[in-house]
């Protein structure tokens, strides 16, 4: 071989691994980036389900809410109701009897305010009831959200 062979030879190999390496480097660079959006994407995925986990934590606390004050309504009902027979058993017994009765005008009174009072009570609670449904409502819709938001960031 002669020496003007050698160097094209050696030219061209040092040419080749020129354009290997710089295709190397690219790929490396590729990969970089593959790996830093994997790392952005998993780091979003932790933050949608921790922000899932307190949305969920708070839709229970909702739920038990709702519940205890559907109870508190339902006692609220219940205790009118028997105030409202109490009122109805003093009102006939007043009736029968003479000014003497047991039953003071002032009890009478004292009755009918606790009535008044165990409505109000009552429609109370049934608004703070539908308050905390509609916030339920609104927190499962956004739970809901976060969710498919945190199934669509997952890679896998």
């Amino acid at each position: 071989m002669s020496g003007e062979n050698k160097d094209l030879i050696l030219k061209e190999t040092q040419i080749f691994i020129q354009r290997q390496m710089q295709t190397l480097q690219t790929e490396i660079i590729k990969y970089s980036e593959v790996i830093n959006d994997n790392r952005k994407t998993n780091e979003a995925k932790a933050a949608i389900e921790a922000q899932l986990k307190l949305e969920q934590d708070h839709c229970r606390r909702l739920h038990e809410q709702i519940r205890v004050l559907q109870q508190a309504n339902e006692d609220l009902e219940g205790r009118s109701i028997q105030l409202e027979y109490k009122l109805s058993d003093l009102q006939n017994s007043t009736c029968e009897r003479d000014l003497n009765s047991r039953i003071s005008e002032q009890e009478l009174s004292d009755l009918r305010q606790q009535l008044k009072q165990t409505n109000d009570n009552l429609i109370s609670a049934n608004a703070k009831t539908e308050k905390v449904e509609k916030l339920r409502k609104e927190l499962e819709t956004r739970s809901e959200y976060f969710e498919v938001r945190a199934l669509s960031s997952n890679p896998c």
